[in-house]
């Protein structure tokens, strides 16, 4: 269940990532991605995998010791055939992101938070 202004929460998440450079473990896409869930239903699905690493070879540590990131959102939600606002969404690439808005949001290495043109693979109902 969505909490009451879910929509407010999660854009104030959003530009908080907005002002931030990427960071792994901290402000990466999995870490957007689960604090638009915890803002949008207050669940965490990255609650596991917080503080366990700081870098790309530490993430792949993580994934491999403790699931994909795909398995951890299946722990929380269930899988849709289309994305509404507030959704969950895995890329072909790999990353995750959040649909808001014109599109979907995520963190890239390079340049920070920012709207995604790569494929949706799977969608997430964050509820």
């Amino acid at each position: 269940m969505r909490i009451h202004h879910w929509q407010t929460a999660l854009v104030e998440v959003l530009h908080k990532y907005r002002d931030q450079p990427f960071k792994w473990g901290e402000f990466d896409c999995s870490m957007l991605a689960a604090d638009c869930a915890y803002a949008v239903c207050g669940k965490d699905p990255a609650s596991e995998y917080r503080g366990t690493y700081e870098s790309e070879a530490g993430a792949a540590r993580a994934l491999l010791e403790r699931g994909s990131i795909a398995d951890a959102l299946d722990r929380h939600f269930e899988r849709a055939e289309t994305p509404n606002r507030g959704d969950i969404v895995q890329l072909a690439g790999g990353g995750v992101g959040v649909v808001w808005g014109n599109g979907v949001w995520t963190m890239d290495p390079e340049r920070g938070l920012g709207l995604t043109t790569e494929e949706t693979k799977t969608i997430w109902r964050v509820e």
